[in-house]
């Protein structure tokens, strides 16, 4: 069984996709997983275009899973169901990222960007 890495920080909420609450509680993890990924999936032409815009590849693989980003040596991968983020594979370093508008200010950050 593989252990999971624990994200480092996360950037709070997300405004774009919040959790659900379901009677008692919120809804099943899986559901919002799959929640998330598909919103994200239906937005990603905001962050083509922010890619397309500051010189970055950008890259879905795995049905919407996996998300990468990459210019000169710096490569970000996200997968937005589980929210996780790193950035050159820094696995103990990971940001949890719910959506794609935190998503591009953490691609500000990472590519040293100052008008995303």
């Amino acid at each position: 069984m593989r252990k999971r890495i624990l994200d480092k920080r996360g950037v709070g909420r997300s405004k774009l996709i919040p959790q659900r609450p379901l009677g008692g509680g919120y809804e099943q993890p899986m559901d919002r997983h799959e929640r998330r990924k598909t919103a994200n999936l239906s937005n990603r032409a905001v962050l083509e275009q922010f890619c397309q815009d500051h010189g970055i590849e950008f890259k879905i693989s795995n049905e919407g899973h996996h998300w990468r980003f990459s210019r000169g040596k710096i490569e970000v991968e996200w997968w937005p169901s589980s929210a996780k983020l790193v950035v050159n594979k820094r696995w103990h370093q990971g940001i949890h990222v719910h959506d794609w508008e935190q998503a591009r200010m953490q691609l500000c950050v990472a590519f040293g960007i100052t008008d995303g």
